[in-house]
């Protein structure tokens, strides 16, 4: 709905001049000069019942008033009931006047104040009254919008300053301008009146603060809630908008508020943008859920909905909210200008139809509405409410003024009804017109379904006509509430007119017979209907002649009438229906059941067998008895159901594709193709017949040995029943069930057929007892065939060498470093692995199997530090001396003498006693560092060996002397000495004098005594030495140690210990742990492990390392020692 507010037509409802401009323009109203007036009759709807005939158009039966008063007035909004097509009015009108509504009257006081009135369809008034206003010189009331309840309760919805009364109810404004709601019985009683109200600063002359709440657009509910809509400024009770406080009025906000039927208040919401925004309309759908439409300028906001557009068009917007007040869409209507939404109306079917106008191009979904280049340009649209998208739009106008006012839809929702005000010349639809003066108005109709324009309606004067509001009753009358100035003509083509004696007066036209008719009730209008009397919603014409399948009587027009034997009534068209008897193959419908061969007959020769299973695709019959071809195929005239008769037509009766003339079966359909029996049931389908199948439940292909039929699941032609290797086609029998079969030529012939077996590698089929997969070795089969070497152990079955060990080995990193050309592979926990695969050998010690051991003592020659010595493998202290000869083989020495290896720090051959296990008295050198003595026999430090340093003069007796010559000597045999050389000199000499004396003679006894000594001693010296050369010479014959015991007796380790002797490859490898990579011995690095380093447990229990890491030599260390010692 649309109200008026006195703008040019380029304002429509926008207030471009601001609000304070709007107000003044409402206040001249009250001051215009006016002839005066005579009584209360002054101001008169006239009646002026007519018939509306314009050229082209529909005959329209009708009736309009016209009101007529030396003071102006208006109409600002109007609502027709559906029940019964009462007539409720609303306007304006001036101070101290009447308005007459045939008997009834409304008069107003010395303000500007509301009227409203009532009349039923006839143009009957029932009544009419006028809402004081009161207060200070500027009191006013302006009407937004009246709404009707299903039982004719009005409400309505404005604006008013200072004081309003609603029968007993009186509003005060508290605001500069504040909204009012109130309610009417359908008597015109007012049930209850509110207000919503700004806090507006005014003291009767001086604007202080702009508040302004003011209702534009009302709508009721089911349940006879109410919902207005508005706009408001500064601080009110719907909120407070951008420039509270100001009194610019150039930016409102809209906001939307729902009260009950008994008049409180729910709810109220606001929706805010840049400029200037209010409710142009409010619509409720099915669901009371509220639909309003406004303007925006750039963007605006509802709730966390938006729409956006071009920063100073004024745009289209449309929002839902919810009965319960909360914002659910909102869309905007983007244009090239601006674009405006005046109403909108909901059909009851789920779409909305909205109205409006534009000043340049606009958009709706995918259509574009385009102005025709005047000023303003109307536009109707349609909404999809559920799939939010736009069903279609249209345009109507001219180049000038063309403004769609206000929107209603018929009460089956079929039937659009527009009222426009236009300054243009135009046609709608067939019904062309042209403004007799400003701007006149117009009815148009349109089809809600398609939004064409059916016909249109006009009336007009020389002046301008503003239409405000238009109602739709459930009959179809169409009432259109305006205001006129002039001369108006309510019949474009010479009807009745009435003159306005005051600047604008309001006048009401109703018409009948305005909305479209629909004579079969398909919701198509019969000007648009293909079947007017026949019912056709969907307007389907399949041959598209112009009528409609619901009343043409051959609709696909082949000649065959759609009830006279047509079986494709709706079939292909532009054709004719045709049977040629002579050219069958060049008929069109060969059956003449109205549907085209191939095309679209399934059954060209009607004989119940569709084209696509029948052989004989037209088969023969007798044109110039029948009408239609009557032989249909059944069991007893055509077995095999192929559309073509057996008497005459079939050479294969059951069809199973071998004729009659070879079918050993002719009359029971067979897929047989095996043996001598052909077209013969198969149940099966493997080819043999259910005659002579084995298995004739059973697919099959067997065809050899005993079984004909039956499963052969690898088409070696034996029955799998019968097949020993039923997954091999080349193998059938296996005589001694091992699974190998005996055909030698197959696959994995068994070598051994009568002896079950499962060997795998050497040959198929035979025994092998240690279940290696290499067979045993027989009389026919040997070793150099490839059997098993070792038939009873698992882990390994060749022998290269020929030495008892096998060639696989369990050290699994010997992978890495095994030479590549080494027979044998890795087997895990492989027992007697040969560590020189290539060669043979007896080799047994520290797990080195199989290798070379010249000297038989079991250790390998390549770990054996000694190779030709069997009793001696090793060195531990590395001194060239075998740990079973070397006395302390846990320690470096070269000792020869006492004992053998051991320390000797003074190298003379004896080795440095211990002081616990071996001492001086055990033979070890008394005389460590002294490489001239060794020997102490009498243990008085001086040694015994008289050529050495400090000898013993007396070396058998303890002694102390230091006297030279007489060093360790007893102290009384010094004495002795001493004084038998006393007694020699006095004497006369060493021998006396010869004369016999006693001196003398004791002194030969002296001399005697140590001569006896110092013999033994030397003696003794001598044997001892030529024992050990004796003893040295032996150990050489021997072939051990030379005289010298370092460059002879261990001359072939002089550099090292022992090399593998096996030219360009190793010929052995050590078995140890996996943790662990032993190689063949590498040249000896004098530095050893100290005691504090750690090395591996190996399964020997001993623990282990090689030092240095990588270089090929392994200590063990020494359980007691705990000291490590070189092994390998």
């Amino acid at each position: 709905m649309w109200d008026v507010r006195f703008c040019k037509p380029s304002d429509g409802p926008k207030y471009a001049a601001g609000l304070l401009t709007l107000m003044m323009i409402l206040s001249v109203m009250t001051t215009l000069a006016m002839p005066p007036m005579s009584s209360p009759e002054d101001f008169q709807l006239q009646e002026n019942p007519s018939e509306i005939s314009m050229a082209g158009a529909r005959t329209a039966t009708g009736w309009s008033q016209f009101g007529d008063s030396s003071n102006p007035a208006n109409i600002g909004d109007l609502a027709v009931l559906d029940s019964n097509g009462d007539i409720y009015a609303a306007g304006m009108m001036s101070a101290s006047s009447a308005l007459s509504f045939g008997t009834q009257t409304a008069s107003s006081s010395a303000t500007v104040q509301p009227w409203f009135a009532k009349s039923d369809d006839s143009g009957n008034w029932q009544w009419a009254n006028a809402v004081p206003v009161s207060g200070g010189q500027f009191a006013e009331a302006n009407i937004g919008g009246i709404a009707l309840s299903s039982s004719g309760d009005m409400y309505v919805t404005g604006v008013f300053y200072d004081n309003i009364t609603f029968g007993s109810i009186n509003l005060r404004s508290t605001g500069y301008y504040d909204c009012f709601i109130a309610k009417s019985n359908s008597a015109g009683q007012w049930q209850w009146a509110q207000a919503l109200h700004g806090n507006a600063d005014y003291d009767g002359t001086t604007v202080m603060t702009l508040d302004v709440v003011w209702g534009t657009a009302i709508d009721v509910d089911s349940s006879g809630n109410v919902i207005i809509g508005g706009f408001f400024i500064g601080n009110t009770d719907v909120g407070v908008a951008v420039d509270s406080g100001g009194t610019s009025g150039n930016d409102a906000e809209i906001f939307v508020a729902k009260y009950s039927g008994s008049g409180n208040l729910q709810w109220t919401k606001d929706a805010r943008g840049a400029g200037f925004q209010e409710v142009a309309s409010v619509t409720i759908d099915v669901n009371n859920d509220a639909w309003i439409s406004t303007s925006f300028d750039g963007n605006m906001a509802f709730g966390s909905y938006s729409v956006s557009g071009t920063a100073g068009n004024s745009e289209g917007a449309f929002a839902k909210i919810s009965s319960s007040g909360a914002w659910a869409s909102a869309n905007p209507i983007n244009g090239a200008g601006d674009v405006i939404i005046t109403a909108i109306a909901e059909t009851g079917g789920g779409d909305l139809l909205m109205s409006g106008y534009l000043t340049s191009d606009a958009s709706f979904g995918t259509t574009l509405i385009a102005s025709a280049g005047g000023d303003t340009f109307g536009w109707i649209s349609s909404y999809n409410i559920a799939s939010d998208s736009w069903n279609w739009a249209n345009g109507l106008g001219g180049s000038s003024y063309d403004i769609i006012s206000d929107i209603a839809v018929s009460s089956d929702g079929n039937s659009g009804v527009v009222v426009m005000s236009s300054a243009s010349s135009f046609s709608v639809a067939s019904d062309a017109f042209s403004p007799l003066g400003f701007n006149d108005s117009i009815v148009a109709v349109f089809d809600a379904n398609t939004g064409n324009w059916l016909r249109g309606f006009f009336a007009g004067s020389t002046a301008n006509d503003w239409p405000a509001g238009m109602g739709v009753s459930t009959a179809g009358q169409v009432v259109v509430g305006g205001l006129f100035a002039d001369t108006i003509d309510f019949a474009s083509t010479g009807g009745s007119t009435h003159t306005s004696s005051s600047d604008f007066a309001p006048y009401i036209w109703a018409m009948n017979g305005v909305l479209a008719a629909d004579s079969d009730g398909d919701g198509i209008s019969d000007e648009e209907d293909n079947c007017p009397s026949d019912a056709n919603p969907t307007q389907d014409d399949h041959d598209m002649d112009g009528e409609g399948d619901e009343c043409d009587y051959d609709d696909d027009n082949d000649t065959v009438l759609d009830n006279s034997g047509d079986d494709c009534p709706l079939g292909v068209i532009d054709w004719v229906s045709d049977s040629d008897a002579m050219d069958k193959n060049s008929s069109t419908d060969w059956d003449l059941d109205g549907c085209k061969d191939i095309v679209e007959d399934d059954d060209i020769d009607n004989d119940n067998v569709t084209n696509d299973i029948d052989d004989c695709i037209r088969s023969e019959w007798d044109h110039s008895v029948l009408i239609r071809p009557t032989w249909v195929s059944n069991m007893s005239n055509d077995i095999d159901g192929d559309g073509c008769r057996d008497a005459d037509e079939d050479d294969d009766d059951d069809g199973d594709g071998v004729l009659d003339g070879f079918d050993s079966c002719p009359t029971i359909a067979g897929t047989s193709t095996m043996g001598n029996h052909l077209g013969c049931p198969d149940d099966d389908g493997d080819g043999w017949s259910n005659m002579i199948d084995d298995c004739p439940f059973v697919n099959g292909t067997s065809s050899n040995g005993t079984l004909n039929g039956c499963q052969d699941t690898d088409g070696d032609g034996w029955a799998d029943s019968e097949d020993a290797l039923m997954y091999e086609p080349t193998q059938w029998i296996d005589s001694d069930g091992d699974g190998f079969g005996d055909n030698q030529d197959g696959f994995r012939a068994d070598a051994c057929p009568n002896d079950e077996g499962y060997s795998i590698y050497d040959r198929w089929g035979c025994p092998d007892w240690d279940s290696d997969g290499y067979s045993a070795p027989d009389d026919f089969w040997t070793l150099g065939d490839g059997a098993d070497a070792f038939d009873d152990l698992p882990t390994q079955w060749a022998d290269t060498d020929d030495d008892g060990y096998g060639d696989n080995y369990e050290n699994q990193s010997w992978s890495n470093t095994r030479p590549t050309s080494w027979p044998g592979e890795y087997v895990y926990l492989a027992q007697f692995q040969d560590s020189c695969p290539t060669i043979e050998g007896t080799s047994t010690k520290d797990d080195y199997y199989g290798c070379r051991d010249i000297d038989g003592d079991g250790y390998a020659d390549d770990i054996d530090v000694f190779p030709f010595n069997a009793e001696e493998w090793d060195d531990t202290d590395g001194d060239g001396i075998g740990d079973n000869g070397d006395a302390c083989y846990l320690q470096n020495g070269n000792s020869t003498f006492d004992r053998i290896g051991c320390l000797d720090s003074d190298g003379d051959g004896y080795s440095d006693p211990d002081g616990i296990t071996w001492k001086a008295s055990d033979g070890a050198d008394a005389f460590r560092t002294d490489a001239t003595q060794w020997s102490d026999r009498d243990k008085d430090t001086f040694g015994d060996n008289p050529n050495g340093t400090e000898p013993d003069a007396c070396p058998d007796e303890h002694g102390t002397s230091t006297k030279v010559g007489w060093l360790g000597c007893p102290p009384d045999v010094v004495a002795a000495a001493e004084a038998a050389e006393q007694e020699g000199n006095e004497a006369g000499g060493l021998f006396g004098s010869g004369d016999g004396s006693d001196g003398g003679s004791m002194l030969y006894i002296v001399i005697a005594v140590v001569a006896v000594v110092i013999i033994t001693a030397l003696l003794l010296l001598l044997f001892s030495r030529r024992g050990d050369d004796e003893e040295d010479k032996a150990w050489a014959d021997d072939g051990g140690y030379a005289a010298d015991a370092y460059s002879q007796a261990y001359g072939q380790q002089a550099a090292g210990y022992a090399q593998p002797a096996m030219g360009q490859q190793p010929e052995r490898m050590p078995a140890q742990t996996q943790a662990s990579v032993l190689m063949p011995t590498q040249p000896v690095q004098q530095a050893a492990p100290t005691l504090d380093m750690v090395g591996q447990m190996r399964s020997d229990g001993n623990e282990w390392m090689e030092y240095p890491e990588g270089g090929g030599m392994w200590y063990m260390r020494d359980a007691v020692s705990r000291q490590w010692v070189r092994k390998i």
